[in-house]
């Protein structure tokens, strides 16, 4: 699976400054371009000892639904656990789910999916 790699050195805002590497897991340089395309993929954030680095996965797409049984929208899919996002509102608004889903220690690009039972 085909990963992006970017990282800041220590001291490095993640939201003031740009990434000062950015490179593709199998060695090729990346580009502003391709950190900007991917910000909204799926994607990590670890501080490390030399600073912070985000890793994105454009190939993973989860899906997120409301699981009736347990009154809660869950997150999951093929290689996903499936896990609560704490949010019981049957009717919670896309960004109220978008935002319980970058709560998460890894943040999905998800699909969500409203079932009328």
């Amino acid at each position: 699976m085909r990963t992006l790699v970017a990282r800041w050195s220590r001291g490095r805002d993640l939201v003031e400054d740009l990434p000062d590497f950015i490179h593709w897991n199998d060695g090729t340089l990346g580009t502003i371009d391709d950190y900007t395309r991917n910000l909204t993929n799926t994607h990590t954030l670890d501080h490390e000892q030399h600073g912070w680095v985000m890793r994105f996965f454009p190939e993973i797409v989860a899906k997120v639904w409301f699981d009736f049984a347990g009154k809660t929208w869950v997150v999951g899919g093929e290689g996903i656990p499936t896990e609560s996002l704490e949010l019981s509102n049957p009717n919670a608004s896309d960004e109220q789910i978008r935002a319980n889903l970058y709560a998460l220690p890894t943040m999905y690009k998800a699909a969500i999916t409203r079932s009328l039972v």
